[in-house]
């Protein structure tokens, strides 16, 4: 699971068309893995579990821009950095995610998102579609 919170700063721009802000979150990261082993001296398995708990530091720049008066597309930048916790492969990871607000009807919405993360020499993709309801 992941707990998360910071503060959202709203960067002043000259055109509504175009807004940005910067959030600087701290989040509390927990993770469990389970490693199952068939065992050499029975039928039965052998389970390992282990937990992984970790601090971030996650300053982002967050940016998105009205197209054609209809749709907005989201895109952002993120550092993340670890300051406490279990030890892992990295401890600084670097994220781009853009994102596109498709209206649907008055009071919904979809929104395709696609992202990039980077971890020392290794890169990884993620993508997703979101619905956004207007309450």
């Amino acid at each position: 699971y992941l707990i998360s919170s910071g503060f959202k700063f709203k960067i002043p721009t000259i055109t509504q068309k175009h807004r940005f802000a910067f959030y600087f979150p701290i989040s509390y990261y927990s993770q469990e893995s389970a490693l199952s082993l068939p065992s050499t001296s029975s039928s039965s398995e052998f389970s390992n579990q282990e937990e992984m708990h970790y601090i971030t530091l996650e300053p982002t720049l967050l940016g998105s821009s009205q197209l054609f008066n209809k749709f907005d597309i989201n895109y952002s930048g993120k550092i993340i950095k670890q300051i406490s916790g279990d030890d892992t492969d990295e401890d600084m990871l670097y994220v781009l995610n853009c994102s596109l607000t498709l209206p649907i009807s008055k009071v919904a919405s979809l929104i395709p998102e696609y992202g990039i993360c980077k971890a020392g020499d290794q890169s990884y993709i993620h993508s997703g579609i979101g619905i956004l309801i207007k309450l």
